[in-house]
């Protein structure tokens, strides 16, 4: 009998006003599913996020115990949900409004935490931090300079140093579909049987020309940033189920299928690759002198 894989000892900061409105701005029954039950993603990371690449070199899910769980909000707007997360065994830090802009200090208090984290008597192999905020940058380069493992999500766009400062970036598209449960199981990459797509061949069609020209700027685009580049369209809406092919990756699929160069193709994220044509040889656009 092989041993079990030892679980990681992980301890998980959540921004959460950062979270929910960032993945408001994507699908609102997301965000709701997200404040609504911590649990099931909580059991999603603690299962080893089974749709991610993080394994061990045996191949098993790489498995954690969330061991600290601490959740930043805004009591004025969302203490609704905090009885969500005490029931999920988390510790809920109010972070009221400072300013009239609505600025809380949700970031400094998870900074001061996850530092002095780091001497805590149980030693942490793993720091889980949920936001897009880029001001956790220099946290995270603190927490790799202390050989500790760390996860972002970031519900929306993100800063490349922020991304390139931790070890794993976990995908919207992936935790919305399986963190949150919101897509059926084996989906095939189209769209559901009798589903209304809400869109006009016209108008993915432009989004397909507009993906086009993103991702032939540098070859390629990530899953990651997909969300920024859709949204810029007024067709998509936010209670249209990803124009009624339910996730990203599945409408991705079939604005790559409208343009024969672009090719979504696997990785860690997986992301949108352009295959440039051609260029015809010369001696075809050249025509030899000819000979006297």
């Amino acid at each position: 009998m092989q041993p079990q894989p030892q679980k990681l000892k992980t301890a998980l900061f959540v921004d959460f006003d950062n979270i929910y409105l960032g993945l408001k701005q994507l699908d609102e029954t997301a965000a709701e599913r997200f404040a609504a039950d911590p649990g099931r993603w909580l059991a999603w990371m603690e299962q080893g996020m089974p749709t991610g690449n993080e394994t061990h070199a045996d191949g098993q899910p790489l498995q954690r115990h969330l061991l600290i769980r601490r959740c930043y909000l805004n009591p004025r707007d969302f203490s609704r949900y905090r009885p969500n997360f005490t029931r999920s065994a988390f510790n809920v830090i109010d972070c009221p409004s400072l300013t009239q802009q609505g600025k809380n200090s949700a970031d400094i208090y998870m900074v001061m935490d996850i530092v002095d984290t780091l001497e805590h008597k149980t030693h942490f192999d793993e720091f889980i931090i949920l936001s897009g905020d880029a001001d956790f940058t220099p946290v995270l380069l603190r927490l790799r300079a202390h050989d500790r493992r760390t996860v972002v999500l970031a519900a929306g766009p993100a800063s490349e140093a922020y991304k390139a400062a931790c070890n794993q970036i976990i995908a919207e598209d992936v935790f919305i579909e399986y963190a949150l449960g919101m897509s059926a199981e084996g989906e095939k990459e189209t769209a559901r049987p009798g589903a209304t797509i809400a869109a006009s061949d016209d108008t993915l069609d432009r989004m397909a020309a507009a993906l086009y020209a993103e991702a032939s700027a540098n070859g390629e685009i990530l899953a990651t940033d997909l969300p920024r580049l859709y949204i810029s369209f007024p067709e998509f809406r936010r209670d249209a189920n990803w124009l009624g092919f339910f996730s990203l990756r599945a409408l991705t699929v079939e604005l790559a299928r409208r343009r024969n160069e672009l090719h979504v193709t696997e990785g860690d994220p997986w992301r949108v690759t352009v295959e440039m044509p051609a260029r015809k040889a010369r001696s075809r656009r050249r025509k030899e002198p000819e000979r006297a």
